[in-house]
């Protein structure tokens, strides 16, 4: 019986010395990675914000700003005074284009940012054109919301 005892404790003790060194090397581990998340994460086919040509936000400013504003006019309520749009002949269904997607505040919030970065990049190229599109495109999406 004693002799049973004694070989648990060593087991014990060999084991609670394989969970220290597992600790240790837990933490090693995870403190070694430093800031290579954060370089992983870095979009390497992006764009600068910094450095981003104003023309190339002119088109999804706009395409941001119409998308909900027409889904809502497809889909919504007001698809009777749209362009296409006429009445089943199967039943009581509308018969529109489907413009599908759901919408967010998000959405609305990051067409915004992107209209003030359009103005920021452009005042800073001198663009009066886009910076005179950003303003008409924040106001209209701020009268949206």
């Amino acid at each position: 019986m004693l002799v049973s005892n004694i070989e648990n404790y060593k087991v014990m003790k060999l084991i609670k010395g394989l969970n220290k060194i597992f600790l240790v090397l837990t933490v090693t581990v995870l403190a070694s990675c430093g800031d290579q998340l954060t370089e992983l994460n870095v979009n390497p086919k992006g764009v600068d914000p910094e450095t981003v040509q104003p023309n190339l936000l002119v088109a999804t400013v706009i395409s941001q700003t119409a998308a909900p504003y027409l889904s809502a006019n497809y889909e919504g309520k007001f698809a009777g005074v749209m362009n296409y749009v006429q009445k089943s002949g199967w039943g009581s269904d509308l018969n529109k284009y489907q413009w599908s997607g759901t919408s967010s505040w998000s959405g609305y919030y990051d067409n915004l940012r992107n209209a003030k970065l359009l103005y920021q990049r452009a005042e800073a190229e001198g663009m009066e054109f886009q910076m005179g599109l950003a303003i008409v495109i924040r106001a209209f999406n701020f009268a949206y919301i």
